[in-house]
């Protein structure tokens, strides 16, 4: 009979970092989109995550060095995660990759929207590349309320700028010799 979990410590470790995240499979399963049952056959053992997958998954629990590391050994992939992640992000292009840190400001000229059954996914997109076709610049997943407050806020602060309201601002400290 064959092991009906052959991957149960990666899929053991998926799903303390699920709980620890306060997150439902669901939940995991829509950023990373992957259908819910995909998610659970990766926590029960039966499947590892691709290393793709395996990727936005480290990307989604935010783990660092060390725990990143370790999440790639258990799933048993070969080579430095760095470069493996270089190399699927990049597919064969040289594409500059955004790290959610990075408090650069990025233009885009073109946007895409799709929805599932748990939110929206947005992909912000340049038309830059090589062969003129449009590259991403950011993704961005969110639930349908969260969408409905972003529209709201984008709403209110295009009205406000139309209308020559600019963000408050404190006032410059007086030199001493005004004083």
């Amino acid at each position: 009979m064959a092991n009906s979990n052959p991957y149960g410590n990666i899929g053991m470790r998926l799903r303390r970092l699920r709980e620890a995240a306060g997150e439902e499979v669901r939940e995991v399963a829509s950023a990373i989109e992957v259908s819910e049952e995909e998610m659970s056959s990766y926590e029960r053992g039966q499947k590892k995550p691709e290393e793709d997958i395996l990727l936005l998954l480290i990307n989604h629990f935010d783990l660092q060095d060390d725990d990143a590391l370790r999440l790639w050994e258990l799933a048993d992939y070969d080579g430095d995660i760095e470069l493996q992640a270089e190399q699927k992000l990049r597919g064969g292009q040289n594409t500059m990759l955004i790290m959610p840190v990075d408090m650069r400001i990025t233009y885009t000229d073109m946007v895409q929207v799709s929805a599932n059954n748990y939110g929206i996914v947005v992909n912000f997109l340049q038309g830059l590349g090589p062969t003129g076709q449009p590259l991403p610049v950011a993704r961005v997943g969110m639930s349908y309320d969260h969408a409905e407050s972003v529209i709201k806020v984008l709403s209110d602060t295009l009205k406000q700028a139309k209308n020559g309201k600019q963000q408050k601002h404190l006032p410059s400290p007086k030199n001493s010799e005004e004083a």
